[in-house]
C-alpha cells in the first residue's frame, strides 16, 4: 500500500475541486473548468506516485483508490457538462435539478468507492 504521503495530494486536489460543487448553474462553465482541471490533476498525481513507488505487477490498493477517485471526478465533469448544457438551453429547472443531484452524487460516489477500497472490499 502506498504511504500516507501519496494520498495527501489527492485529498488536497479533491478539496479544491470539491468547491466547484457549490457553484450555481449560472456558473456552469467555471465549474466545468475546475472539474476538468481537477480530473487532469488527479491523473497526473497518480502517474507521479506510480512512478515513485516500487515496480509492482497488478492492481494495487492505491490504484483502486485512484480508480474510485477517477469515477467521482468523471461524474463531476459529466454533471458539469449537463448543467452547462441545460443553462445554455435556458432550461433552469433541469439545470437546478442537475445541480442538486450532483451535490449528493459526486461526494456519495467518492465515499462509496473509498469505503470499498479502504475496507478491503475491492
Amino acid at each position: 500500500m502506498a504511504p500516507f504521503a501519496a494520498y495527501v495530494p489527492v485529498l488536497l486536489l479533491l478539496t479544491v475541486t470539491g468547491f466547484s460543487l457549490v457553484l450555481r448553474p449560472r456558473s456552469a462553465s467555471g465549474r466545468l473548468t475546475v472539474a476538468t482541471g481537477g480530473l487532469v490533476s488527479v491523473v497526473m498525481v497518480h502517474a507521479a506516485q506510480a512512478a515513485a513507488l516500487p515496480a509492482h505487477e497488478g492492481f494495487t490498493r492505491f490504484d483502486a483508490f485512484m480508480a474510485g477517485t477517477y469515477v467521482a471526478c468523471a461524474a463531476n465533469v459529466g454533471f458539469s457538462v449537463l448543467m452547462a448544457r441545460f443553462h445554455e438551453d435556458e432550461n433552469r429547472r433541469m439545470a437546478d435539478l442537475t445541480y442538486l443531484v450532483a451535490a449528493g452524487a459526486v461526494p456519495g460516489l467518492l465515499l462509496l468507492a473509498w469505503t470499498a477500497v479502504l475496507s478491503r472490499l475491492v
